[in-house]
Parts: C-alpha cells; structure tokens; sequence
C-alpha cells in the first residue's frame, strides 16, 4: 500500500483528522500530535504548515489497528498477534528489489544545485532537539556493500544544512 492508499483508507476507517488550521513547523505540529497520540486518537494530516504548501502526516504508527491496516491485517489483531504474524511473512516471503525505469517514484526528481533540504515542512518536535528532523521513525533497509548484510530500523533524520541530512546508525 502506497501513502496515498493509506491516507484513503485511515480517513475511510474514521483514523485521520485533517488539520486545515495553520500551524507552525517549529514545535506546534509536534506538540498537538503528541496529546493526540496520548489518547489513541487518529493520525493527522496537517495540510496548512506555515510557510510551506505541503501537507506532514503524523502519528501513522500510532495505533496497533493503523499498523494492521498498514501491513494489510485484521485490526482486531492484538500488538503481539500482529508482530507474530509479520514476522512469519517476512520469514517466508522475501521480496528481493525490483528496478524500474518508471512509476510514481520518478513523479517528483530534484537533484544537484535544486536540492533543498529545506523545502520541506519538516518538524522541530522537541525545545532541546537540535534542529528540525527530516523525519522521525523512518524505516530504513541498509545493506552492507562489502558483506552484503542487511540492517532493518527506525532512525531519525535530521536536517544538517540546506544539502545534508544525517542519520545515526
């Protein structure tokens, strides 16, 4: 399922608010996504972020019914079931990575001098962070050129510069 896909089924399911409201990128969204998150709430798509016309989503993960959804589960599927259940298919059902020359991600390609990291609305979400994250829980898959191990994680990635973002491993 695509993010497009999962935004359609979580507004359909009653597990997305739309923020239409304007907010501040700067420790507002964090703030409001946290007391939702606190109480279970939906995920929510802020759609107006001061300065910026694209929209940030957050709290996708925030449920155990939005992970079943996410991975194609029943949403009656307790946390345990559902990481049971994960595992086992993706034990089984190794997919191995496909090259394409087209298809939706090559709808928006920026590179070389145009590259802006900062074209993003993304996030500060806490007083003493050290600057705005590019992205929090990001599952990342690395593999190891040398070895060909691969490591699966959540990391966050924080914005360095207008060129650069860092991520801890």
């Amino acid at each position: 399922m695509d993010l497009r896909g999962f935004i359609a089924l979580c507004e359909k399911e009653g597990q997305l608010k739309r923020i239409k409201a304007e907010v501040d990128w700067n420790l507002e969204i964090s703030h409001v996504a946290k007391l939702v998150e606190e109480k279970s709430g939906p995920a929510l798509l802020f759609e107006n972020i001061k300065g910026y016309k694209s929209p940030v989503l957050t709290g996708a993960f925030g449920t155990t019914q939005r992970l079943a959804m996410i991975l194609g589960k029943s949403p009656k599927l307790s946390l345990v079931e559902l990481t049971k259940e994960w595992v086992s298919v993706a034990v089984k059902e190794v997919i191995r990575a496909k090259e394409v020359s087209d298809g939706p991600i090559f709808e928006n390609i920026v590179d070389g001098d145009k590259i802006d990291t900062f074209a993003f609305p993304s996030p500060k979400f806490y007083e003493l962070d050290g600057g705005r994250y590019f992205g929090t829980a990001v599952f990342m898959v690395l593999q190891d050129p040398e070895t060909g191990n691969i490591n699966l994680g959540t990391y966050r990635m924080g914005i360095l510069d207008n060129k650069s973002i860092g991520v801890q491993i």
